[in-house]
């Protein structure tokens, strides 16, 4: 019975002991394979930002402003993608921000939005505001490397001029947008994205976009968008920097 009490105990041991070893083993192989998933991922995320950071990857985004900015020719030798469509408002953008932004991987993103706002009932002056600070946000969180650019609202004639079309531009006018733009150049400087005063630089002496800078009163011409193109360099140039 001693005999025999000694040989269970001693296969008792010995199971105990394999299954120690055993436990062990497993044990150490799931910390390694953590280790190493855990490097792995940290060399993703560096890696993701090294892209983010270094490839230069522009975009355009806003409305038919935006749309009609040959900016492949306006900037040529850069890698330049125009993400504007026609009759866009700043709920658009925010609908989209994967398909209009976040898809080209941006390091430097120029954002012309807000005009038709004024002809949507629902959308206020400070909705503009409010869901233009929100597009910003957004960028930050899916984007953090990429440089933001809020250009202004642009002004609009409303004069008399024959080439002048009153419905194309309908309830716009220069006093409300000048309001919209105060409130954007706050919100830029709060959130610390580039404000760029884009509305001073197309108009006239009466505070009405020149007219040669445009075609019917809301949209560019060539010469209005050369204006553009002449300013919005300078900011490319200092993100080299």
């Amino acid at each position: 019975d001693e005999k025999l009490f000694k040989s269970n105990n001693n296969i008792r041991n010995g199971f105990i002991t394999c299954l120690v070893i055993l436990l062990a083993f497993v044990l150490g192989f799931s910390v390694a394979a953590l280790v190493i998933n855990s490097k792995v991922e940290v060399k993703t995320k560096l890696e993701k930002e090294i892209t983010y950071k270094n490839d230069e990857n522009i975009v355009f985004v806003g409305d038919s402003l935006c749309d009609g900015y040959d900016v492949e020719e306006s900037f040529k030798g850069r890698h330049v993608v125009n993400s504007g469509i026609s009759g866009n408002k700043t709920t658009d953008i925010l609908a989209d921000m994967e398909q209009r932004i976040y898809r080209y991987n941006p390091s430097t993103v120029f954002l012309l939005i807000g005009t038709n706002d004024f002809c949507d009932d629902e959308l206020t002056k400070e909705d503009t505001v409010l869901n233009i600070g929100k597009i910003i946000d957004e960028i930050k969180e899916n984007r953090p490397y990429a440089e933001i650019n809020v250009i202004s609202l642009l002004p609009v004639n409303k004069t008399d001029d024959e080439k002048i079309s009153a419905s194309m531009v309908a309830n716009r006018n220069n006093k409300e947008i000048k309001e919209v733009n105060r409130g954007v150049k706050v919100l830029c400087e709060e959130k610390k994205v580039t404000f760029v005063d884009m509305f001073s630089l197309l108009v006239d002496e009466e505070g009405n976009m020149k007219i040669d800078y445009t075609t019917e009163g809301l949209h560019l011409t060539d010469d209005g968008y050369a204006v553009i193109t002449k300013e919005l360099i300078k900011y490319l140039e200092e993100d080299k920097k």
